[in-house]
């Protein structure tokens, strides 16, 4: 998902509905807009500690966070506890 989540209504449904088309070992990535880097982008941006919770809250965990872009965040998750969602 590439500078979309900001976009997402129910950005936790949608990451719920992605775990099942994931394979068992399989990431989700996200690369979005950082406010605090680009402060002027206002809504066109999703602060991490937002993310990282929302992602949380939809299953996942993250694996890597990675900050070396000039305007956003890479998070690299993956569904935590696979084996309890669907038991």
């Amino acid at each position: 998902m590439l500078s979309a989540y900001h976009h997402l209504d129910e950005p936790v449904e949608l990451m719920k509905n992605i775990i099942p088309c994931l394979k068992p070992d399989g990431r989700l990535a996200i690369i979005e807009h950082d406010p605090i880097k680009v402060p002027d982008f206002g809504s066109e941006a999703t602060a991490k500690d937002v993310l990282i919770e929302q992602a949380k809250q939809a299953g996942f965990e993250l694996v890597k966070l990675m900050t070396f872009l000039k305007r956003d965040n890479i998070y690299i998750l993956h569904v935590k506890n696979r084996d309890r969602l669907y038991n």
